[in-house]
């Protein structure tokens, strides 16, 4: 049990924030072992112990290293009794008390072997989101306080992301934006312009930015200047 303890020292220390999610979680595999533990240790007739691998797995996703060692231990605890009870598969071992010993080991060191790669690869996935999460909100941030409107757009030249810079600027909401047309409120009268570098930055051309009249908030019209870099 000692990798176990270890396993379950850094979850302990810093514990997660509870939360009905959490709960649910943890509810669940509280359930999957209310139902499976008797199945496999309250007779003595099937050699069930497969049957643990499912849990342990679910465990795993479910909850990650920590339940992963808390159902690894219950196994453990209720396989040691149903064996000193001469219950469940271990039983069925009729060599001895020595070889019962052996497989019961056997059996712990394969629910171990089975669920703590999985959850610790899951583990540091959910790491790796959490950073990636971090550095996106830094980085809308950052954006959002810039004072100049920050685009992108698809091949079809639709809004794929505004930042808040271009709801103040044209009073409209930013989610409204998203999938629209982009420089749509450009005039008319500018939009030969706008077309001619368009084009050229479809050509795979690096375009200097250009200077067109757009519509803003409160029907305002105002010079623009666009540019933009190309990602292929």
């Amino acid at each position: 049990l000692t990798p176990l303890v270890l396993i379950a020292r850094d979850p302990f220390a810093r514990p997660a924030k509870p939360d009905r999610d959490l709960a649910w979680r943890w509810g669940s595999v509280m359930l999957a072992l209310a139902i499976v533990l008797p199945l496999i240790f309250y007779q003595k007739t099937y050699p069930f112990l497969f049957l643990a691998a499912p849990v342990v797995i679910f465990a795993a996703f479910r909850t990650g290293r920590l339940g992963t060692a808390l159902t690894v231990t219950v196994l453990a605890c209720v396989a040691s009794v149903a064996t000193f009870q001469e219950f469940g598969p271990i039983s069925l071992v009729r060599s001895g008390p020595r070889e019962q010993i052996v497989a019961l080991q056997a059996f712990l060191a394969s629910c171990i072997a089975i669920g703590l790669p999985v959850a610790t690869i899951l583990g540091n996935r959910d790491e790796l989101r959490a950073e990636l999460e971090s550095s996106r909100d830094l980085i809308a941030s950052i954006v959002d306080g810039i004072s100049e409107i920050v685009f992108k757009v698809d091949g079809d030249w639709r809004w794929t992301y505004l930042n808040r810079r271009w709801e103040q600027a044209t009073g409209a909401a930013l989610e409204s934006g998203i999938g629209e047309i982009a420089f749509a409120r450009v005039l008319e009268a500018d939009r030969p312009i706008l077309t001619a570098w368009q084009r050229a930055v479809e050509n795979g051309d690096r375009p200097e930015p250009v200077l067109v009249r757009s519509l803003l908030a409160h029907d305002a019209i105002r010079y623009i200047e666009i540019a933009i870099e190309t990602q292929f």
